[in-house]
């Protein structure tokens, strides 16, 4: 319980950046042709904004699935990084808790986490730190994904919020290309 608090502490100030960016990709996903099951669906399923974010003109195109599918894993290889940069603080940690904390790995989780789970031993201490702003980070993004879905019926078709979704891999992008490697 004391990682767990730890944890979600520190990440409820970035948590705040969930929300415009799952609302926007309930909209997105709505506004390509999905219906809500589909877009709920697939946001369980593929639990990554850009992986999302980059795939659904090529699902309305009708890209073949493979096409798909290479471009969603292209647009996560980030996380084999932060995989195996966060691997040390899972030792001891059972297999299958393990497993659940990869599917919830997200940029602002592994950014919040790292320092932490690599420098206290406690490995169930580790764990509620890494699995409280984890599974609150999929809450934020499930419940603001479904409001934007259902929003999406709302705002007028002449705005035209296509764009969005542009704009918000955009944003992410920008801050990006200011370090040297990227």
């Amino acid at each position: 319980r004391a990682g767990a608090h730890a944890g979600f502490t520190a990440f409820l100030p970035l948590s705040v950046g969930l929300v415009p960016w799952a609302l926007v990709m309930g909209m997105a996903m709505t506004s390509t042709g999905f219906s809500p099951l589909q877009a709920m669906g697939m946001n369980v399923i593929v639990f990554a904004g850009t992986a999302q974010l980059g795939t659904l003109p090529l699902i309305a195109a009708e890209a073949p699935l493979w096409l798909i599918v290479v471009t969603a894993l292209a647009l996560n290889l980030r996380f084999v990084i932060f995989s195996a940069a966060i691997a040390p603080g899972f030792r001891g940690v059972p297999a299958h808790e393990r497993w659940l904390a990869g599917h919830l790995l997200t940029d602002g989780v592994f950014a919040t986490c790292l320092d932490k789970m690599l420098s206290v031993d406690d490995p169930r201490w580790r764990l509620g730190y890494y699995l409280a702003p984890a599974v609150w980070s999929w809450v934020l993004w499930q419940a603001f994904t479904l409001i934007g879905i259902f929003a999406a019926g709302i705002v007028p078709k002449s705005w035209s919020l296509e764009f969005m979704a542009t704009i918000a891999l955009l944003v992410l992008l920008v801050p990006m290309a200011r370090v040297r490697p990227m």
